[in-house]
């Protein structure tokens, strides 16, 4: 029981394993390994939020249904941080009728490459600061240096 509970404090805490294991050797807690915590969220902690992610969704539509009012719906999505290849991503749907309190109405994991991709700021400016940064190799491109990060900070 105990490795399951500390399996679940590794997920649901937000912190990353090794940063649970160093937690738990600066108080000597034994800990189990990685692959342990892995195998036991597998076969009992993402079935269980998986049930009770599929009950709540269920309630909060059969809510809205009831109320008989128009939704107002705000969504959201997002992939990897900037400057790294996002193979999947997260999109939310939330209910935001000023008569109800916000609920999330849905949340998909999405394939990126089925995505219809915008213009990507972050990969613009580090590709032109890369080849700013090449230039001012060249001589007589020094001073195009000074002006690299206004440029970039300009794109943003």
């Amino acid at each position: 029981m105990g490795n399951l509970l500390l399996a679940a404090a590794t997920l649901f805490n937000g912190l990353t394993f090794s940063r649970m294991e160093e937690l738990a050797k600066s108080i000597n807690l034994a800990f189990p390994t990685s692959r342990a915590c892995t195998k036991l969220q597998r076969k009992w902690l993402h079935p269980a939020i998986d049930q009770e992610w599929k009950q709540e969704v269920e309630l909060v539509v059969e809510e809205t249904r009831q109320q008989h009012q128009p939704l107002c719906l705000a969504g959201d999505g997002r992939s990897d941080s900037p400057g790294f290849n996002a193979h999947y991503g997260s999109y939310t749907l939330m209910n935001i009728s000023p008569d109800v309190a916000p609920k999330i109405l849905c949340m998909e994991l999405v394939d990126v490459a089925e995505i219809d991709h915008q213009l990507d700021l972050w990969h613009v400016s580090n590709n032109l600061t890369k080849k700013m940064t090449a230039k001012t190799k060249q001589r007589g491109m020094e001073e195009l240096g000074d002006w690299i990060r206004c440029i970039s900070n300009h794109l943003w």
